[in-house]
């Protein structure tokens, strides 16, 4: 399947660049945000400072008053005349000093957790003792976070869609050191924060036009990259399969070399034993004649018969053929059992390439195993000794024109492997669902680092000129489409065993097979 460069490109950098997006933006608004709410609370705490120094000592006596009182007694504070003015003068006194802030709350909380003072005089009495931010301030360390309100209470009006930021700060008597009380001071940010928002909008426009333009610029390159290696590709492709074509037609070349050998002896005999046979007829000419001119006077009941002169003549000078009849009679059986040879090697041609049957068919893996060791032959030396240790199989649903030319690599590998001496096994059994062919020689054997490669197009162990390194890429490629595993062991100086695995369902269809 064709690696689509473009696609890939666009799905991935297209991603990449939202993500890289989204990041920067929620970086820069995360960063803003955090130095905003430090600039804010460093302000709140200005703004309280200033204004617990100006103020605190009005707040004492609110504390003193209600030192003793339960909550409910402080959220009944109304009940009381001399309370509630307090808190009113509080409250106006805090309004003033606040105005031309950004604050738009007060709580004031003694050191029991105790809402003593609110500008939103509803939550005068609510105990905040157990309150994250109360713990803080106690401790001495101010606390702030920001929070979006739908509707909030500024100063006794009603504010809705409102930012704040929040403080609790502890008050430090500069006297003693000690917190005396704790303020919760509320800051309006909405206007900031919409700051934030639209400088973040801005920054991400600016880098997604900048990324964009990037992408355009690096589409237009990979684009351009992807025709190139397109184009290589195919070239590549083409190359290959002249490679792949070259190396069939050296291996047909071979088998044409070997089919021509095995073809000329018993050719030469049948032609020499003709040759005889017809010199053998023209010395029975003679007594062919005298014997059928004897046979035609026996039948017309003839007393005497009259030879001519000539036929006479010839008689005379006759010698005893160099050949008898039994001698003819031999010659011609000798010549009908070449051309049988002849016709067994031709049957054995046809079934080895099974031109009439090239797709997927039912196949005897002995059988074609006997006829690839005939077309062979050949190739094999003399002093090769071939045994075959057939075991008994089911037929292989496979492509056998394609199989055969797994099965004569492995062999002629073989024989080349062990030169003019050695023993090539060829050996098949049932492995689970599969059929296993082993072909074992007793050649030199595979270098330990050349196994994990040769397997690989163009890589080749033998001697520059003599291999394109493909036979047994094409050997793995047709075996892998067959749905079968081929795989080998060797040892230097005691031969390779090549093992092929095929399933007895074989390939599903014909498209299962690569074309090679």
């Amino acid at each position: 399947m064709r690696f689509r460069l473009v696609r890939y490109f666009t799905l991935t950098s297209l991603l990449f660049f939202v993500l890289v997006t989204a990041v920067l933006g929620y970086i820069y608004r995360e960063i803003s945000i955090k130095n905003l709410t430090l600039l804010q609370e460093a302000n709140n705490e200005d703004i309280t400072r200033t204004f617990a120094n100006s103020s605190w000592a009005e707040f004492v006596p609110l504390f003193d008053m209600l030192e003793d009182n339960s909550l409910e007694e402080i959220k009944k504070y109304k009940t009381d005349p001399e309370l509630e003015a307090k808190i009113e003068d509080l409250y106006a006194l805090t309004s003033s000093l606040m105005v031309g802030t950004h604050v738009v709350k007060v709580k004031v909380f003694d050191m029991k957790g105790r809402t003593v003072f609110s500008t939103e005089k509803g939550q005068i009495g609510d105990d905040k003792s157990t309150n994250p931010g109360f713990v803080s301030a106690v401790q001495g360390v101010t606390r702030s976070a920001i929070d979006h309100k739908n509707a909030f209470s500024a100063f006794e009006k009603e504010i809705s869609e409102l930012d704040v930021l929040f403080s609790y700060i502890p008050f430090i008597n500069a006297d003693t050191g000690q917190v005396e009380g704790v303020f919760e001071v509320y800051a309006d940010i909405t206007p900031f924060l919409a700051k934030i928002e639209q400088t973040v909008f801005t920054i991400v426009s600016a880098v997604v036009g900048m990324l964009l333009f990037l992408y355009l610029a690096l589409f237009i390159i990979v684009r351009r990259a992807d025709r190139i290696i397109s184009d290589n590709s195919q070239q590549r492709e083409r190359d290959h399969q002249r490679i792949v074509q070259s190396e069939k037609m050296a291996s047909l070349g071979q088998m044409v070399a070997g089919v021509a050998h095995q073809l000329n002896t018993p050719l030469g005999s049948a032609r020499s034993n003709i040759e005889m046979a017809a010199e053998a007829i023209e010395e029975f000419k003679l007594p062919l004649q005298l014997g059928q001119a004897a046979i035609s006077h026996i039948q017309n009941k003839k007393k005497s018969f009259v030879l001519s002169k000539e036929t006479i003549a010839s008689a005379r000078s006759y010698q005893e053929p160099s050949f008898c009849a039994e001698d003819l009679a031999e010659m011609l059986t000798d010549t009908i059992s070449n051309v049988d040879q002849m016709k067994d090697l031709v049957v054995n041609l046809r079934d080895f390439t099974r031109i009439d049957r090239a797709k997927v068919t039912s196949y005897n893996i002995n059988d074609g195993l006997d006829n690839v060791i005939y077309i062979a032959k050949s190739a094999l030396s003399s002093r090769i000794k071939v045994e075959k240790q057939y075991g008994e199989i089911p037929p292989v649903s496979c492509m056998p024109s394609q199989l055969n030319q797994v099965f004569l690599n492995l062999i002629n590998n073989g024989a080349q492997a062990m030169g003019e001496v050695g023993t090539l096994t060829l050996k098949t059994s049932i492995d689970g669902a599969n059929v296993k062919i082993e072909v074992h020689d007793t050649g030199s054997g595979i270098n330990a680092e050349d196994l994990p490669h040769i397997f690989e197009p163009y890589y080749t162990t033998k001697p520059s000129g003599e291999g394109t390194g493909l036979g047994l890429s094409i050997a793995n490629d047709i075996v892998t489409g067959h749905e079968g595993k081929i795989y080998v062991d060797s040892e230097l100086g005691k031969g390779s065993s090549f093992t092929v695995l095929l399933p007895v369902a074989g390939p599903t269809s014909e498209d299962a097979t690569p074309s090679t």
